[in-house]
């Protein structure tokens, strides 16, 4: 945050607790500012906002290294049929486990003969 705008909201925090005239009412709102003063320095953290240029900051750094390495589109179904291939007999079987989970999960639920009817439509277009 400029220097500035700072000082503006400095000065309009002092000006807003010392009108108040109820010592709760002002305890109260020294609470709030301090706690909006530290969900700034939070988020200001997180993001790296502190940094002078974008490629300082590791939240940017982190967009782009995941945009770089998949690509626009991100994964493709190519990419998941080449892992599954390549995958040794103990990734294989654990993902066909994970499946039946999935699948055990959902027998005894309610079947939605819409969506599912419109979800094997679009399989056959």
């Amino acid at each position: 945050m400029p220097k500035k705008h700072n000082e503006w909201a400095n000065q309009n925090q002092a000006a807003a607790y010392d009108g108040a005239s109820d010592p709760v009412d002002k305890t109260h709102f020294g609470y709030l500012c301090y706690a909006v003063y530290c969900l700034t320095c939070v988020f200001n953290h997180l993001a790296d906002l502190q940094e002078i240029n974008y490629w300082q900051s590791h939240l940017y750094e982190s967009i782009y290294w995941g945009a770089k390495g998949n690509g626009a589109n991100g994964v493709t179904m190519s990419a998941i049929l080449s892992a599954m291939i390549a995958a040794d007999f103990d990734d294989f079987q654990s993902f066909v486990g994970i499946v039946d989970g999935y699948r055990a999960a959902l027998w005894n639920k309610p079947f939605n003969v819409d969506y599912y009817a419109a979800l094997a439509r679009g399989f056959m277009t």
